[in-house]
């Protein structure tokens, strides 16, 4: 009996060994998958194959979503380039022709009017009496309208007067306007207030020549004031005007007293780059300079030297030619008979902030002013008189 069970524990020691060496663990059976390899194998390559099959169909679903919204976005985008480039055309061609009209205004602005043939005086729409002209600052209209256009403006030649007429439209009663005269520049300064709009074809900057009559100019003024609209009316000699208005249509009108014209002013003398003298009207040292004063004329910078007398007579002779100075161009005036001369005494040396002259400087000696006015190139301009008041002017285009 124990050799029985000697012999099965021997069995059984070596059968553990066995085990041992074929890495299987004793006492536990076998172990058999439920499914066999090929099996497994068959259901990975199928779930590889719904993997790959869902990425792809991913991929080309974000492929033609991505593909629409390109189409999307750019064809609004290629129409809005050339909606722009259209928009852009159009502005330039605009601008081009905003630009042709406006050079076209300056052209037509800065053409002398020819006041030598006049109409009757009884023949102007509510003509004017002499009672009506004086230089006192004159006022007309409501401060409170406030949206007026000026439509167009006309300039109209009188035995008695000089006529210039602004149209507007408002919806309420006349803007309020002012005219001053400014006998310091020799002009009246025409302001009318509550202005959206002018249209009255002369550019702020530029203005026209007038030949033949007591008005000079007409310029139109530069300002930084909203709803202002300034007009200087350049004058030959100082003289009254008369500021009322005109209805059906609304009208603006300003009429200048006609005098006339004795201070050789456009019809003796004109612009040129030619030597340019003026024969005095006085003999002896009797002519003092009272001030010297500048301003932008419109078509013309005007420098104004103002006389004083201490015997009869009241302008100088006086001399002008463009020479060479300091680098540049200058017009060299001088003015003989002077008695004194504060400015070009104390050697006169001023600059302007102008396109077209630049800076004068003055000297005195031997009872002669010498004034050397530094121009931007050489320029065409004016040498002329006033005898009311007594003044020597120099006009430089």
């Amino acid at each position: 009996m124990n050799d029985k069970f000697t012999d099965i524990a021997k069995q059984r020691n070596e059968q553990i060994l066995q085990d041992k060496e074929d890495n299987k663990s004793p006492l536990v059976p076998e172990h058999r998958p439920l499914i066999s390899e090929k099996q497994k194998n068959s259901a990975l390559f199928k779930t590889l194959a719904i993997v790959v099959l869902t990425m792809v169909i991913l991929v080309v679903f974000f492929i033609i979503l991505r593909s629409s919204r390109g189409d999307e976005e750019s064809v609004p985008a290629q129409d809005t380039t050339e909606d722009d480039q259209s928009a852009e055309t159009t502005d330039t061609e605009d601008e081009q022709d905003e630009e042709t009209d406006t050079t076209e205004e300056e052209e037509e602005a800065s053409d002398t009017i020819d006041a030598t043939e006049k109409e009757d005086s009884d023949s102007a729409e509510d003509a004017a009496e002499d009672s009506d002209f004086s230089q006192e600052i004159q006022t007309i209209g409501d401060e409170s309208v406030d949206d007026v256009t000026i439509s167009q403006i006309e300039q109209k030649s009188f035995t008695d007067f000089y006529r210039i007429i602004f149209t507007v439209e408002s919806e309420d009663d006349f803007p309020m306007v002012t005219a001053e005269l400014k006998a310091v520049s020799n002009l009246v300064l025409l302001q009318i207030y509550g202005i959206s709009t002018d249209n009255s074809g002369i550019t702020p900057g530029a203005g026209n020549d007038v030949t033949g009559s007591v008005v000079a100019t007409v310029y139109h003024e530069i300002t930084s004031v909203e709803k202002l609209a300034k007009y200087s009316i350049g004058i030959k000699e100082t003289t009254g005007f008369y500021l009322h208005t005109l209805e059906n249509p609304s009208r603006i009108v300003l009429d200048i007293e006609e005098q006339e014209i004795t201070n050789g002013n456009g019809e003796e003398f004109s612009f040129s780059t030619d030597d340019q003298t003026i024969e005095g009207d006085v003999s002896g040292n009797v002519i003092s300079m009272a001030g010297i004063s500048y301003t932008n004329a419109g078509s013309a910078y005007r420098i104004i030297f103002k006389l004083g007398t201490i015997d009869s007579g009241t302008i100088p002779s006086a001399t002008a030619e463009i020479v060479n100075y300091e680098g540049g161009k200058a017009v060299k005036l001088i003015l003989s008979n002077m008695n004194s001369d504060f400015a070009a005494s104390s050697n006169y040396d001023q600059s302007f902030s102008d396109s077209r002259v630049l800076g004068m400087k003055g000297s005195f000696e031997n009872n002669t002013s010498t004034y050397y006015i530094k121009t931007s190139g050489e320029r065409e301009y004016q040498l002329y008189y006033r005898k009311a008041p007594a003044q020597i002017l120099v006009d430089v285009k």
